[in-house]
């Protein structure tokens, strides 16, 4: 007899002790949160002038971060402030920093205006480790670097960073044909592909066309209708908005144009630039083997410094509705315990990662992205 109620109260005991235990686990798994983010740099001078940008930006280098551009970047690192980074000082422990970034100066110049509004305390002492761990890797002028490293990080936008470098760049350059040759080809294909001509010719036959031509015209007096193409017209309009948000009221155009110009952003960035597997394959193999690196991995806070064209590369597969990166714009990977959401611009996208389109699995996650990552980059680009 009491043998048996000895036993009993052991195994109560033994059972309550499990039941706790992955009570417990279930508590800790759920309550563990990471956040993977794609940062695109800020506002910037249009990457190509024509004859008007001449002379609207003739104080900036083209392509460039602006100072608005900059200050995007700082109030983003400002509100991007979380217990997580700090130490009991409210320095940033850079340990714990887990940032990639594009070396091409408007990048560059974001990551450090993020910098400064994440760790006003002591953003001199996180950067020029940052400089010295990661940026070093890539710089051709080891004096410039010394330079940079020994300044105080206050007047960052007089650094040109032109003497960056990286020469294997599927990371943040994959989709450009300077990392994989074979890309130029598609281009070609697809520009003569019927499907495309009659696009274009589509959007050329829209009486919208005829507002944004005589801007276009108005910018370069030299344009020929007859030459305005997709690619172009995309261009303008990239060029447009560096220009509206720098607050230059050249070129104008109606809202109903820019709704048009926003349909060919579109058709240029998912119809051409992301639309063969080939293209994926070379804008997304580093990418989402990053990601997949930071879903397996420690920190909780994973971020990525590039460029427009990379979150559309990651949007083109991931999403059905196409989506344009505004600058500063932030694409995040949100996983909370076993279960991972995509968020663009703090708001939660329905993907297609898995069938139930939100709430995917860390497991649905990793093997969709697999789909994208290229065994052999170097063959499939033709280097």
């Amino acid at each position: 007899m009491f043998s048996s109620q000895f036993t009993w109260t052991i195994l109560q005991i033994i059972t309550i002790s499990i039941l706790y235990y992955f009570i417990f686990q279930a508590i800790t798994v759920e309550d563990q949160q990471k956040q993977i983010s794609f940062i695109r740099h800020g506002a910037r001078s249009p990457n190509k002038y024509n004859p008007l940008d001449q002379i609207l930006w003739k104080n900036y280098k083209p392509g460039y971060l602006t100072e608005k551009g900059f200050q995007q970047l700082y109030d983003l690192g400002q509100q991007s402030q979380t217990d997580y980074f700090y130490d009991s000082d409210k320095n940033c422990i850079y340990q714990k920093l887990n940032f990639v970034s594009s070396v091409i100066p408007r990048v560059m110049h974001s990551f450090i205006a993020f910098v400064q509004g994440l760790c006003p305390n002591n953003f001199q002492e996180i950067l020029r480790s940052y400089f010295l761990d990661y940026y070093s890797k890539y710089s051709q002028n080891e004096k410039i670097l010394n330079e940079i490293v020994q300044s105080n990080f206050t007047n960052p936008l007089n650094f040109d960073f032109i003497t960056f470098k990286m020469e294997r760049d599927f990371l943040f350059h994959g989709h450009s044909s300077t990392q994989c040759p074979k890309l130029d080809d598609i281009k070609l294909e697809i520009m003569n592909n019927q499907e495309y001509l009659n696009k274009n010719e589509e959007f050329k036959q829209r009486p919208e066309f005829q507002e944004v031509f005589q801007q276009m015209k108005y910018s370069n007096s030299s344009l020929d209708q007859a030459t305005i193409t997709i690619n172009k017209m995309k261009t303008f309009y990239g060029g447009y908005k560096c220009n509206k948000y720098q607050g230059f009221d050249k070129p104008v155009l109606s809202l109903n144009a820019q709704k048009y110009l926003d349909e060919v952003f579109i058709y240029k960035f998912y119809n051409m630039d992301n639309s063969r597997s080939i293209q994926h394959f070379s804008a997304l193999t580093e990418i989402f083997q990053w990601i997949i690196q930071q879903i397996n991995g420690d920190h909780t806070i994973s971020i990525y410094f590039g460029h427009d064209s990379n979150q559309v590369a990651i949007l083109a597969v991931l999403i059905e509705e196409p989506l344009i990166p505004p600058f500063a714009s932030k694409l995040s990977f949100v996983i909370q315990g076993e279960y991972v959401n995509l968020y663009f611009q703090n708001e939660r996208l329905v993907t297609k990662m898995c069938r139930s389109k939100i709430n995917c699995t860390r497991g649905q996650v990793i093997k969709y992205l697999q789909k994208y990552i290229s065994k052999n980059l170097n063959d499939l680009c033709q280097i």
